[in-house]
């Protein structure tokens, strides 16, 4: 078992900036085109910052509540609260200070001062670089450490990370993977025609063809090893099959319920598992559809007999030569991987 690092290291960072809230907007992500806005902000108002939904969408295919919008804003909080305790503060999150309907997710303000500890240096260390694929030397097979290192970095945020080991309950996933295409792909088809002979505006918001940003994609400007999937490829149903199947780590992140309060958690422990994942020297790619089918995603949830509602399957990826990573363990300002 690992349980969160203890020791103290020193930076070459002043134990607490002059201004660390100043600082901290850095790591909410950028752009990810010059046309294509992110759909959270965060802005200083006083003495705190203010993390808000700015684009919501409504599509009756995926994504009905924003789950996948409020799980990018929960990474989005992993991340400030890594980068201030960098700085030497904690911060204090109160969590929709204008109710859930509002845009306003969290408000964040300076707690107490702390002293950055190996784990969260080593995170803060991937953020600083910017997502690359970490190549180094490694043998052998997926090892305890890692799995244990994997798991904890959920753990420390109250979700729970299941891997899909034997062959069996990867086949039942690769399953379901091929089935949600299906389901997605029809529904497409029948959005275009809908919208080809009354338009989608006269349809309403919900007939949209889409076009909004994946999860993936969301991530990926949040400073870990994200490699967005091309969900209008041909071939995807034996494509994501095959991803499934194959994969070298296979995991379903999740949380104990199902609302925007877990959704938010769930998304926080998701970032600092690919922070971990990254500064092993993983790549983490998503293979979510068929959590956007409600029996799919229960069944899912059947197969991995977890407590609790699945909110992301990752697949994990080695180096760039193919080796699998052993985990190390880690000091100086890396986290503890035994």
């Amino acid at each position: 078992m690992i349980d969160a690092p203890q020791i103290a290291v020193t930076t070459d960072q002043p134990a607490q900036a002059r201004d660390p809230l100043s600082a901290l907007p850095r790591f909410a992500g950028a752009p990810l085109a010059w046309r294509r806005d992110l759909p959270w902000s965060v802005a200083r108002e006083g003495n705190a910052l203010m993390l808000r939904i700015e684009h919501l969408r409504e599509e009756l295919l995926s994504d009905r509540a924003n789950r996948e919008v409020l799980m990018a804003c929960g990474a989005v909080l992993a991340n400030l609260r890594i980068a201030a305790h960098h700085v030497g503060v904690d911060l204090t999150v109160d969590y929709w200070p204008h109710g859930e309907q509002g845009p306003t997710v969290a408000r964040l303000t300076l707690g107490a001062s702390v002293t950055p500890g190996r784990e969260d240096e080593a995170l803060f260390e991937v953020l600083a670089r910017g997502p690359r694929v970490a190549s180094r030397a490694g043998g052998g097979g997926v090892s305890p450490a890692l799995v244990a290192l994997l798991r904890h970095g959920a753990r420390a945020e109250g979700g729970w990370l299941d891997f899909v080991s034997d062959d069996a309950r990867r086949e039942i996933v690769g399953d379901l993977e091929s089935e949600a295409v299906a389901i997605t792909d029809a529904e497409r088809s029948a959005r275009r025609l809908l919208s080809a002979r009354y338009g989608a505006g006269t349809l309403g918001p919900q007939f949209a063809l889409g076009g909004a940003p994946s999860l993936g994609e969301l991530l990926l400007t949040l400073g870990a090893n994200v490699q967005p999937s091309n969900e209008w490829s041909t071939g995807r149903a034996a494509l994501l099959r095959g991803c499934a199947i194959e994969a070298p780590l296979l995991a379903v992140l999740g949380a104990s319920g199902d609302g925007p309060a877990e959704w938010l958690r769930s998304g926080t422990a998701l970032q600092r598992v690919l922070l971990h994942a990254s500064a092993q020297g993983l790549t983490a790619t998503f293979l979510n559809e068929p959590l956007y089918h409600p029996l799919l995603r229960d069944a899912l949830r059947t197969v991995l007999f977890a407590d609790g509602a699945p909110q992301a399957i990752v697949r994990f990826d080695f180096d760039s030569a193919g080796t699998a990573v052993v985990a190390r363990r880690m000091s100086g300002n890396e986290a503890t991987a035994a």
